[in-house]
C-alpha cells in the first residue's frame, strides 16, 4: 500500500475527526526547538571550522558527513541522550547542501515508511 492510499484509508475509517488545521500540524510536526539548536550548532561551526559553503561538493564529502550522522545516532541510542541527533540532523543537512551542489536532484520517491500509522 503506498501513502496516498494508507492515508484515504485512515481518512476515510475516521481516524479524524476533522481534519486538522495546517496551523494545528505545524505545531503538532515541528520542533521549533529541535530548529533553533541546529542553527546554534551550524553558526558555531562555522566560527570553528569554517563555512559548509567552502566543503568541496565531492561523492567522498557526502558519503562522510553521511556516515558522520549515522555514527551520532548510534550515540544517541546508545547513551540515551538528544545531542547527538541535533548533530545527526546538521550533518544530513550538510550531505544534502554538498549533495545538491554535486547536482544530485531530490528525486522523492515512497519507500513505503513513514513516521507514525503501522510501517
Amino acid at each position: 500500500m503506498n501513502n496516498t492510499e494508507w492515508m484515504r484509508q485512515r481518512l476515510l475509517a475516521g481516524v479524524h475527526e476533522k481534519a486538522p488545521s495546517p496551523q494545528e500540524l505545524r505545531h503538532s510536526e515541528w520542533c521549533p526547538e529541535f530548529i533553533g539548536l541546529m542553527l546554534d550548532r551550524m553558526i558555531m561551526g562555522a566560527f570553528r571550522y569554517g563555512s559548509v559553503h567552502d566543503i568541496r561538493p565531492t561523492q567522498k564529502n557526502y558519503a562522510k558527513y553521511l556516515d558522520e550522522a549515522l555514527d551520532r545516532t548510534i550515540i544517541a541510542d546508545d547513551d540515551q541522550i538528544l545531542e547527538p541527533l541535533v548533530d545527526a540532523a546538521n550533518m544530513l543537512m550538510v550531505a544534502y547542501m554538498v549533495g545538491k551542489r554535486r547536482g544530485l536532484k531530490l528525486g522523492a520517491t515512497d519507500d513505503g515508511k513513514h513516521i507514525g500509522g503501522d510501517n
